[in-house]
C-alpha cells in the first residue's frame, strides 16, 4: 500500500493489501505518524512505527426491530423500532431511513415517508429489516375494524360483494374485456357475472358458484380468495355472516339478518319491556306524569343499551346509555317511571297535582301525595305522645314532613 507523507512524499507500507478505507491515528497530522486501515472483509488495521497490529472493532452481533402493533386494524398508523447491538454491549437505535425496509406483501402495506407503516389491506404480511449486514423480520397481521355487508348463501356457498372484498383485502378492482379484474400484487384474478369460469395468474379455474348480482351488488363466492390468497373461509350458521381470515388477520361480513340477530341476543330478558307503557315520574326532565311507550331498547358498540321511548304525540325520546342492570332497574324503581297512570290510580282535585306536578308538599297531604311530590324518604321516624301518633319523613336535603292519622301536620324546610 502507498501512503502520502507531509511535504507530498509517498512511501510504500508493506504487509497491507486490500484496504478501502483509512483514518489517521488520534492527533497525527498526517498518515505517516500512524492511521488505521479497513480491509475489504470489514476487519482494521492499525499501522503505526512500522507496526501492523489487527484491531478489534466492535461489530454488530444481533439486530431487533418491534412494531409498535402486530396486529393492527387496516389504517392505523404502526411506529417501527429498530436497534442494533454491538459485540461491545452497546445498542443503538438506528432510525428507519437508514436501514433496508422489504415488505413481503406490498398491497397489504405502506411505508410512509416519515417512516412510518400502514396497513392497507387484511392480511399478514412478513416485513424484513437490514442493518449492520444483519437481517430481521417481523409478521403483521392486519384486520378490518369494521364489518362488511351484503353476505349471503346461496346452495351452500358463500357469497360476498366483489368490489368491497377485493378492496378490503388490498387489492384493486376494475373492469376489464367485459369482466372484471383484481390484482394482488402479482397475483391476478380475472372474472364475470354468470360465469363459474375464471382465471387466476394465467390459469383457468373454476369457481364454486357463478357470480351473481343481487340488489345492485356483484357477489364472488368467497372460496376464490381461498384458492387466490391462502384465505380461510367460514360461515357462521349462528350469526349468518361470513368470515374470512388469514390467521389472526380477519374479515367479516355480515348479512341481512346478522344485525337482528345480534341485536335479540343482546337485549335478552329486556326484550320483554318492549311495548310497556309507562309514566314519567322524574326522568330525562320530561313532564311529570307523561305517557310514554317502550319502542326499542337498542344495544351500542360498547354493551350498552338506549331506551327508545314514544310519546303520545309521536315524539321519539332516547335515553342516556345504560348497563343492562340499570335499565332493569329504571323499570323497577318507581322514582323515575311509573307503570300506571298516576291520574286513574287516584281521583286527586286538579289542585293537589298541580302541587305534586311543582314538587311542592302542603299540609293536610296525603302520604302518598308525599311520595308523588318528593320522592321515597331517606329516613322515617315513629314517636307517641299526648294520645297521637306522629311519624316523621326524613329527606337527604334535610327537608323534614310529619304525619298524624295519615294527614301533614308539620313541614321543615
Amino acid at each position: 500500500m502507498c501512503i502520502k507523507t507531509a511535504g507530498s512524499s509517498k512511501r510504500q507500507v508493506s504487509g497491507l493489501s486490500g484496504i478501502i478505507r483509512t483514518s489517521i491515528d488520534g492527533n497525527a497530522t498526517d498518515l505517516s505518524e500512524g492511521f488505521y486501515a479497513q480491509r475489504a472483509d470489514g476487519s482494521w488495521i492499525h499501522h503505526k512505527g512500522g507496526q501492523n497490529k489487527p484491531v478489534d472493532v466492535p461489530v454488530v452481533k444481533s439486530l431487533s426491530i418491534s412494531i409498535s402493533d402486530a396486529k393492527p386494524f387496516v389504517g392505523d398508523t404502526l411506529e417501527m423500532s429498530i436497534q442494533e447491538t454491538y459485540t461491545n454491549g452497546a445498542k443503538i437505535k438506528v432510525p428507519v431511513k437508514d436501514a433496508r425496509i422489504d415488505i413481503e406483501k406490498p398491497y397489504l402495506m405502506n411505508m410512509q415517508k416519515n417512516g412510518t407503516l400502514k396497513p392497507a389491506g387484511v392480511g399478514k404480511t412478513q416485513i424484513t429489516v437490514t442493518s449492520g449486514g444483519l437481517s430481521k423480520s417481523v409478521t403483521v397481521s392486519s384486520s378490518l375494524r369494521s364489518n362488511l355487508k351484503y353476505a349471503k348463501q346461496v346452495n351452500g356457498n358463500v357469497m360476498v360483494p366483489a368490489r368491497t372484498i377485493i378492496q378490503a383485502l388490498g387489492g384493486t378492482y376494475s373492469a376489464k374485456n367485459g369482466g372484471i379484474e383484481a390484482k394482488f400484487g402479482e397475483n391476478v384474478l380475472s372474472f364475470k357475472a354468470g360465469s363459474s369460469q375464471a382465471i387466476l395468474n394465467g390459469n383457468p379455474i373454476r369457481l364454486k358458484a357463478a357470480p351473481l348480482t343481487d340488489k345492485g351488488e356483484l357477489l364472488i363466492p368467497a372460496a376464490v380468495f381461498s384458492d387466490a390468497l391462502g384465505a380461510k373461509i367460514s360461515w357462521d350458521a349462528k350469526w349468518k355472516q361470513a368470515d374470512i381470515s388469514f390467521g389472526d388477520a380477519t374479515l367479516t361480513v355480515v348479512s341481512s339478518e346478522t344485525a337482528g340477530l345480534i341485536k335479540k341476543a343482546m337485549q335478552g330478558s329486556l326484550v320483554k319491556f318492549i311495548g310497556r307503557t309507562y309514566w314519567v315520574n322524574d326522568f330525562e326532565g320530561l313532564e311529570r306524569f307523561s305517557k310514554l311507550k317502550v319502542s326499542d331498547i337498542l344495544p351500542d358498540d360498547k354493551g350498552e343499551f338506549n331506551v327508545i321511548f314514544t310519546s303520545t304525540s309521536g315524539k321519539t325520546v332516547k335515553s342516556y346509555p345504560m348497563r343492562s342492570s340499570e335499565v332493569m332497574q329504571l323499570f323497577a324503581d318507581r322514582s323515575s317511571l311509573l307503570n300506571y297512570d298516576p291520574y286513574q290510580k287516584y281521583k286527586w282535585s286538579a289542585s293537589v297535582w298541580k302541587q305534586i306536578k311543582a314538587g311542592q308538599v302542603s299540609l293536610g297531604m296525603t302520604k302518598e301525595q308525599v311520595q308523588l311530590s318528593w320522592g321515597n324518604p331517606a329516613a322515617k321516624d315513629i314517636t307517641t305522645g299526648g294520645g297521637k301518633t306522629i311519624e316523621t319523613w326524613g329527606y337527604s336535603n334535610f327537608d323534614i314532613v310529619s304525619f298524624v292519622n295519615g294527614k301533614v301536620i308539620l313541614i321543615m324546610m
